[in-house]
This record gives C-alpha cells, sequence and structure tokens, in this order.
C-alpha cells in the first residue's frame, strides 16, 4: 500500500525553508503487534530501492515494513531520494522531505510544491491487527 500527501510552502522568508517529518515510532496495534521501518526493522538511513520484507520465521522485524519518499529534488542534501527510493529512519530521527533555498509560491514543484509518500507492505507471517497507527510530525522551518 502507498498512501501521499502533498505539501506546500509559501514563505517570504529570503533564503527559504525546509520540511522535516518524525513518526513518534514504528506502526503499532494495539495488541501491541507493529509493523517496522524500512527494511527488515533497520531504519535504513540512505534510501534505497524497495525491497520487500523477507518474512523470516522467528525474526519479527522481516515480517513487515514502511518507509517513506519524496519527490522534492532539491533537498539540502540533492536527491537523496532520486527516482522512487524509500528510507526507513524517520521514526528515530527527523527526516528532511522538503526544502528551497528562496522565497516560494505554494505552487511550483521543488520550490512550493512536492509530494511525500509513505509505503507499507507486510507478508504472511505479520503480526495480526487492525488499527495499526504512528503519529507523523511535520515541522516548517523558515531560514532567514
Amino acid at each position: 500500500m502507498i498512501a501521499g500527501q502533498e505539501l506546500t510552502v509559501e514563505t517570504n522568508a529570503r533564503n527559504g525553508f525546509s520540511v522535516t517529518v518524525k513518526a513518534d515510532g514504528n506502526l503499532v496495534s494495539s495488541t501491541g503487534a507493529d509493523i517496522d521501518a524500512f527494511a527488515q526493522g533497520g531504519g535504513q538511513a540512505t534510501p534505497m530501492a524497495w525491497t520487500a520484507p523477507l518474512n523470516t520465521l522467528g525474526s519479527e522485524n522481516t515480517y513487515g515494513h514502511f518507509g517513506i519518499t519524496s519527490e522534492d529534488s532539491t533537498l539540502s542534501t540533492g536527491d537523496p531520494f532520486g527516482s522512487q527510493l524509500y528510507a526507513g529512519n524517520f521514526g528515530t530521527t527527523t527526516r528532511e522531505v522538503f526544502y528551497h533555498t528562496e522565497p516560494s509560491d505554494g505552487s511550483t514543484a521543488d520550490i512550493g510544491l512536492t509530494q511525500v509518500a509513505y509505503q507499507i507492505e507486510i507478508e504472511s507471517l505479520q503480526e495480526a491487527g487492525t488499527d495499526y497507527s504512528t503519529t507523523l510530525t511535520y515541522v516548517a522551518t523558515p531560514i532567514f
């Protein structure tokens, strides 16, 4: 499953802005079951191509995972997400997903508009739960 959000920023901050996101942890159900961070629960810091969970019996962190990607090609670190690359470390650290170095209009791609997507994939051994959730916190910071 892939779900996404469109982010817009309109600012007159001379040096632009940065938008970061952080999850409050793995996706967790009311029964305590969790869907681990991409990939295989490792919290992948360097974005990479999506890979399916390994589904290894006895290794709970391989039953399912979720990751993030951004289409913004002008992050402060360049274009780490490239063409549909995913990271998993947004639950353990703040992850930049949108950035620009000048004022923005809220509608031009890579300047005031981008899309962020979250992918979730589970395999047959994923612990049962019907109400997995996590809280995503976005912070937009102007750069003066």
